[in-house]
């Protein structure tokens, strides 16, 4: 006949636990509403608004800085292996001295920075339920931000491949929401070689 199993700490040479206690248990956290998300994604949005035209700007930057020193490289290029980027040359190091005197390396630097808080607001504004104008708003400029040009030799928001009917809903959603002052000096600074 086996013994009876001894508590696990008192079979490796520790303590017996104490007896569970039958502790009141705390409340649950009431459940997040609609409006409380949509609340959460208006306040998210203001974040967005308040840090777009800096991070425009700093894009700015960094697609003048870009464009210039891509331009010098291609034409200053010694062959086609330091042309295409298989080959460090001086045309190479140039170009790099050009990204840095022009402030596109720190401009990259400070939208690297900024680009996971814009991201994660916009991923809170994407994912929460609206029903007031208020909301539209935030989705508004969530989707400002996604239209952000990722290329430096890109002008004005990007809609993707064949994103007209995308724009044509944007157009009118930033007319609806009042933000058509904030979206056209925004565009405006997108234009590429703008100083």
């Amino acid at each position: 006949m086996r013994a009876p199993a001894k508590p696990f700490l008192a079979a490796i040479g520790g303590e017996t636990l104490p007896p569970p206690t039958n502790a009141p248990r705390q409340p649950r956290k009431a459940k997040c509403t609609a409006a409380d998300r949509e609340g959460t994604a208006i306040a998210a949005a203001e974040t967005i608004a308040q840090l777009l035209p800096a991070y425009v700007e700093l894009n700015r930057v960094w697609a003048i800085g870009t464009c210039k020193a891509s331009a010098y490289h291609h034409a200053n290029a010694a062959s086609e292996a330091e042309r295409w980027g298989r080959a460090r040359g001086q045309a190479s190091d140039d170009a790099d001295a050009i990204r840095e005197a022009s402030g596109a390396n720190a401009a990259q630097r400070a939208m690297s920075a900024l680009h996971p808080t814009m991201q994660s607001r916009a991923r809170l504004v994407e994912i929460a339920p609206i029903a007031t104008v208020e909301g539209l708003r935030a989705k508004t400029l969530a989707a400002m931000w996604e239209c952000m040009p990722g290329l430096a030799d890109h002008t004005g928001f990007d809609f993707g491949e064949d994103g007209r009917t995308l724009e044509v809903l944007f157009r009118a959603c930033v007319r609806v929401t009042g933000l058509s002052k904030l979206t056209t000096s925004l565009e405006a600074r997108l234009q590429k070689g703008e100083a």
